[in-house]
């Protein structure tokens, strides 16, 4: 009876063995790789084409991961919209990430945005119709 709870033993040991280390191993590649992002590029590149298409420029002072019970994303601090003939528009923090939506059934994008400005706090869904 020993030899079977050892033989069961050491068949779980191999199985955690041949599972559990690779495993562990994809897990924390994907989570230095989440961490070690270039976001701060990424982000210039994206704003780039913003201000060329709607014609204001985007200032952001910082890009870091942001992680959420709800899903990875990105935070951006200290942002300013400064449209051509408007006065400039001053964020303290912009939060983006996927939004849990059946709209991404329909091939249809949905980002959450949560906003922190001096006068005040958004949270919003958006569906972007043509991405």
């Amino acid at each position: 009876m020993s030899e079977s709870a050892s033989e069961s033993r050491g068949s779980r040991s191999r199985l955690v063995r041949w599972l559990g280390i690779p495993l562990a191993a994809v897990l924390l590649t994907l989570f230095f790789v989440y961490l070690g992002f270039p976001y701060d590029r990424m982000t210039r590149y994206d704003l780039r084409g913003v201000d060329q298409n709607q014609g204001l420029q985007v200032l952001v002072g910082s890009a870091s991961p942001s992680v959420a019970w709800l899903g990875p994303g990105i935070a951006l601090r200290d942002v300013v919209i400064v449209p051509s003939n408007n006065p400039r528009i001053h964020l303290d923090r912009v939060e983006l990430r996927p939004a849990w939506s059946f709209s991404w059934f329909r091939a249809v994008p949905a980002v959450h945005a949560s906003i922190e400005a001096p006068s005040g706090d958004i949270d919003a869904t958006v569906q972007l119709e043509n991405p």
